[in-house]
């Protein structure tokens, strides 16, 4: 397939609003012009992109999936897909310029969903943690799952058909942690 998408700010904040990354390198503007790449999107936001449309246009469904983000993309960076198959598995490239920024391989066939997913209650802070290396070591825990199941439907309905919108939002908070 061959499809072109670019990422603007307002793509930015509602992204932010259903995943809680609210990392100020994806929303912030001014903050992130002081990091190398600038102001880059959600690397999750690009992945859920190209599952939806995958979805879309071949009924998939995948069972498993590998992804590899290989660059930074900024706003308005202009993206396009191709797809091939590699024995049993999908791939997917994802490209600027003709250049693979994200590569997504996935395992496709009959989804089965071992327990049901439920939606969160509530939404946790804005502000990221900032914690040193010393501070995470040994650190585990849960991460809350964010996303309101109108707001996944309207940005990702294909995707929420295919798994569900537990696990979208399960998905989408891993951007938190990426």
């Amino acid at each position: 397939i061959q499809m072109l998408k670019y990422f603007t700010q307002d793509d930015q904040i509602r992204f932010a609003e259903i995943s809680g990354d609210w990392n100020p390198i994806h929303v912030n503007p001014i903050a992130s012009r002081r990091t190398p790449y600038g102001q880059i999107v959600h690397g999750i936001h690009i992945l859920a992109w190209a599952l939806d449309l995958l979805i879309a246009k071949n009924e998939i469904k995948p069972t498993r999936i590998k992804v590899a983000f290989l660059r930074p993309v900024n706003l308005y960076d202009e993206l396009s897909t191709k797809e091939q198959m590699e024995g049993e598995e999908l791939v997917v490239f994802v490209e600027n310029n003709s250049r693979t920024i994200v590569s997504i391989r996935l395992e496709v066939g009959i989804l089965k969903l071992k327990d049901k997913c439920t939606m969160p209650t509530k939404n946790s802070s804005r502000a990221p943690l900032e914690k040193t290396f010393d501070e995470l070591m040994g650190e585990q825990g849960v991460i809350e799952v964010w996303g309101k199941e109108k707001q996944l439907r309207k940005y990702f309905p294909n995707l929420v058909e295919c798994i569900g919108s537990g696990r979208t939002s399960e998905l989408l908070c891993l951007s938190r942690i990426v």
